[in-house]
């Protein structure tokens, strides 16, 4: 009678099962396979998640340093126009040829 309440108070707090000793071996064996079994969909996912989380980290990185070249290469091409026009050459129209179009001209 004890050791029936000992089982349920077992799985009453979070136990997914009791074995009980001296326990068959055959038993103890299948209960093992069962719950890798239940583990498996459990596992793939949690490979599966890693696996994302991993594709999101290097897509992040990527993205990041691509924002960087190109904010790079906007500062370049910006003092590079500044000290253009500094030293007295003449611009390329009312526009600086790379970073904004040339607005159309009105016909008279």
């Amino acid at each position: 009678m004890e050791m029936r309440f000992e089982r349920a108070r077992g799985l009453d707090l979070g136990a997914d099962d009791v074995v009980s000793f001296p326990c068959e071996a055959l038993e103890f064996a299948a209960k093992i396979r069962t719950r890798l079994r239940q583990r498996q969909p459990e596992l793939k996912f949690e490979a599966e998640l890693k696996d994302a989380l991993e594709r999101e980290h290097l897509a992040e990185s990527t993205a990041e340093n691509l924002i960087s070249k190109v904010m790079s290469r906007r500062r370049f091409l910006c003092s590079f126009h500044s000290l253009r026009s500094q030293r007295g050459h003449p611009s390329r129209g009312s526009h600086n040829g790379y970073l904004e179009p040339p607005q159309p001209q009105g016909y008279a």
